[in-house]
């Protein structure tokens, strides 16, 4: 599953990836405005223009290793960082960020969570659109264009992603459990000490 951090970068890639903003537009002109508003970087007035362009240089610098994540993600940056993505970006942010903590209220079987079955069906769509311009020959194979592989991989961890998240909460909520649970558990298991190792 996703950490948050991973969620707000995730997000702020495909903004990028689809939107004439670069890294340093969009850390320039739509998230350093909202960090400083909201009190969570000091807001000071350059005395000149190298002042200014070395503030900004190493805002910039910040905002790269935090998406390279070579840094980590400042915490009081979380939601001037959300709230600086524009729709359906921010919006499909805060759905994910709500999926792993949703809002809870007591039940008969445990914890309720709220249901997203809209988003769920947007992610569905959004890994069969990019899926159909890879397997429209019929075949995966080297032919088919690296974007588009990257793309259908990318869509397709997405809803894999949101699958796990929407199965956990079902669980959890309603106390019903199935066979393949602890298969699929397992496997996760296995597949994240793989991963890690």
């Amino acid at each position: 599953m996703k950490r948050e951090d991973q969620i707000i970068i995730g997000a702020t890639r495909d903004y990028l990836q689809h939107s004439n903003d670069t890294q340093r537009t969009f850390a320039e002109t739509k998230l350093y405005p909202l960090l400083e508003e909201d009190g969570c970087i000091l807001a000071r007035t350059p005395r000149t223009i190298d002042d200014y362009s070395k503030r900004i240089a190493n805002m910039q610098n910040q905002f790269t290793r935090v998406m390279n994540e070579t840094l980590l993600f400042p915490l009081a940056w979380k939601w001037s960082w959300v709230h600086a993505l524009p729709d359906p970006f921010q919006t499909r942010c805060i759905q994910e960020l709500n999926s792993l903590n949703p809002s809870v209220t007591p039940s008969a079987h445990g914890e309720s969570t709220t249901s997203d079955l809209a988003r769920f069906c947007v992610e569905a769509g959004e890994a069969i659109a990019a899926l159909t311009i890879i397997a429209a020959d019929g075949s995966y194979d080297g032919h088919d264009e690296v974007r588009d592989v990257k793309t259908a991989l990318n869509e397709l961890y997405d809803v894999r992603d949101h699958a796990q998240s929407t199965i956990s909460q079902i669980e959890k909520a309603t106390g019903v459990r199935v066979v393949r649970s602890e298969k699929s558990r397992g496997m996760t298991i296995t597949q994240t000490t793989t991963v890690e190792s």
